[in-house]
């Protein structure tokens, strides 16, 4: 047998379940021949049979009962033409960076001939749900930045075709599509480091969001690099509330050694960051640079303009819908996760740091 000749009948093998599953001639609970009889019957490898029927299980189309075998999954979702998006609560979707992301996945889907819903995740009952959504969707992408792990254990052990799209969840970064968080935060310091500051402050969203926690560590790598001071209490969490920015921005202000330049991990902060440094007498950037993070439309809108880092978050959502079609029709392969890199997009709120 030719070395070509094994991943023709490999896709040949795939391609047999996967049209004979959606036309119906492989019915609910059909139990599919075992190894020994696929591997004759396809003159495939063991390793070969044991990767198609994996691919299909992840892909939704197979489940496994130890002990008795493999069978086609129960009412396969693909026939809803259905995908659900699960973010953490109907509010979030109003958001500029998930309205782009949404873009981005709906641009996918609609071309495919599937529909997209939102859920949130913040409702209660939604683990209990998920056997019943598991029969209305296709498949998932979850983009919640909070999500109960029982859920999470849900979609893995019931095998339901699912992505993490923007966040994901610890220990299973290889089934996400995300930004390289830890790049932005670094590429906002490597900037300001140019500049000659060597004194930061930090403003981000807590050690509780993964991609928080990433953006954090990207300064700090930075500033080790460069020499840059941040102190521990110039990293502050904000969460995502611009009502503690006040109180922040107050306390730099009135630092005996007050920061050259402030880090925010969100373009909001940022911009309320600016108001209140103006508010206490301080002058952007010539006083106290400010760097924000996601480019949304009010970075460009404020006075002065933020320099901040741009996420490719239409990308993002496209990226994710695309691999997670795949999948659904049984050609994702091996996925092993996916990181999208931000770019820095120079503007008026960063300048030369003064000499002290």
């Amino acid at each position: 047998m030719s070395t070509n000749a094994i991943p023709f009948k490999y896709q040949k093998l795939k391609e047999y379940f996967v049209h004979n599953i959606r036309n119906g001639k492989l019915t609910d609970n059909t139990r599919v021949p075992s190894e020994p009889e696929l591997m004759k019957q396809y003159s495939l490898s063991r390793n070969t049979i044991r990767q198609t029927m994996k691919e299909l299980e992840n892909a939704g189309y197979l489940y496994r009962v130890r002990g008795k075998g493999t069978f086609v999954r129960t009412a396969h979702p693909e026939v809803s033409q259905k995908i659900a998006l699960i973010i953490f609560d109907s509010k979030y979707s109003a958001h500029p960076l998930v309205r782009g992301m949404i873009c981005g996945i709906d641009e996918v889907l609609s071309r495919n001939g599937y529909l997209l819903d939102i859920l949130a995740s913040r409702r209660s009952g939604l683990e209990a749900d998920i056997n019943r959504l598991a029969v209305s969707y296709a498949g998932f992408l979850i983009g919640a930045w909070q999500i109960d792990k029982n859920i999470v254990r849900s979609f893995i052990q019931k095998h339901i075709p699912h992505i993490f799209v923007k966040n994901y969840f610890p220990g299973v970064q290889e089934n996400a599509v995300m930004i390289d968080f830890e790049n932005a935060g670094k590429t906002a310091a490597e900037h300001l480091a140019k500049l000659g500051h060597r004194n930061l402050a930090l403003f981000y969203a807590g050690e509780n969001i993964n991609i928080s926690r990433d953006f954090k560590a990207g300064v700090v790598t930075a500033c080790l690099d460069h020499g840059i001071r941040l102190r521990h209490e110039n990293i502050i969490d904000l969460g995502f509330n611009c009502d503690k920015v006040t109180a922040a921005v107050d306390f730099l202000s009135g630092s005996r050694e007050r920061v050259s330049a402030i880090i925010t991990m969100d373009d909001d902060i940022a911009a309320s960051a600016v108001r209140r440094l103006e508010e206490n007498g301080l002058t952007v950037p010539d006083d106290i640079s400010v760097t924000g993070c996601n480019d949304m439309p009010i970075a460009s809108l404020v006075s002065p303009a933020l320099t901040t880092v741009a996420i490719p978050i239409e990308e993002l959502g496209r990226k994710a819908a695309e691999i997670l079609v795949k999948r659904l029709k049984g050609e994702g392969g091996n996925f092993k996760g996916l990181k999208l890199f931000p770019e820095l997009i120079v503007r008026e709120s960063t300048a030369q740091a003064k000499n002290k």
